[in-house]
């Protein structure tokens, strides 16, 4: 017998400026500030266990109710600021700066186990930078984000990571209803809290679970290509 209750909710803040140096074409900037907080991230496990014999259900054992209860504080602050320079009427320059800071406080509770708490902490800085380019049946955009992070763990696992990140993409528009766009990407994908989580969920002698506070970054390079058809029915697109 299990059941489980997850709660997940919280509030975020932000300030958001733009300006445009020239209101007949992109030239400008944007700049945010946002900050979250989560209002409650748990999660509680009640179980037991109740064995029977195959032949006869007969009840022969029963374990005692186990309680387990992770609650998970989150905090986030991140900022970013892009600037947009397009010039010789067909190109566009763009470069943006961010920084992004976690804090993640895990309370790790048990009734029969013993319950490692968590404190993550992440420091990332990063930027990009991007040049585009318009024709007159497509266009080709080439860039690359970059990320440094810095992630201390319970106050003894430090980390230092740098991710490049390019990335490109073409259109090319076949006529006006057919188009054709080809795409390449590299994303870095971080481990969850809940995955970094190390404490030990014992449900049964089958059943053990637990993160792992050592997992490293992994990077996905994605490609794809997309051919869009047009087509109209009336006033339906």
């Amino acid at each position: 017998f299990s059941n489980s209750k997850t709660n997940n909710d919280g509030l975020t803040s932000s300030i958001f400026y733009k300006h445009k140096f020239n209101k007949n074409n992109q030239h400008g900037m944007e700049a945010e500030l946002k900050y979250y907080n989560s209002l409650h991230n748990n999660t509680s496990n009640n179980f037991h266990n109740t064995y029977y014999s195959p032949a006869d259900t007969i009840e022969r054992s029963s374990s005692p109710e186990q309680n387990e209860y992770t609650n998970t504080k989150v905090q986030t602050l991140s900022g970013q600021t892009n600037y947009t320079l397009p010039f010789d009427s067909v190109y566009s320059f763009n470069v943006g700066v961010s920084a992004n800071y976690n804090i993640y406080n895990t309370d790790n509770t048990s009734s029969v186990n013993a319950a490692t708490d968590m404190e993550y902490t992440d420091l990332r800085m990063g930027g990009y930078a991007e040049l585009s380019r318009n024709f007159k049946k497509g266009s080709l955009k080439i860039g690359s984000r970059f990320e440094t992070s810095h992630v201390v763990i319970n106050s003894t696992g430090n980390n230092n990571y740098f991710s490049p990140l390019p990335y490109a993409n073409a259109t090319y528009k076949l006529n006006d209803k057919n188009s054709l766009k080809l795409s390449y990407s590299r994303r870095v994908i971080r481990p969850t809290s809940s995955q970094l989580n190390p404490f030990v969920s014992v449900v049964d002698s089958q059943t053990i679970s637990h993160g792992n506070i050592n997992l490293k970054p992994a990077y996905r390079d994605n490609f794809q290509l997309t051919y869009n058809l047009k087509l109209s029915v009336k006033k339906v697109t």
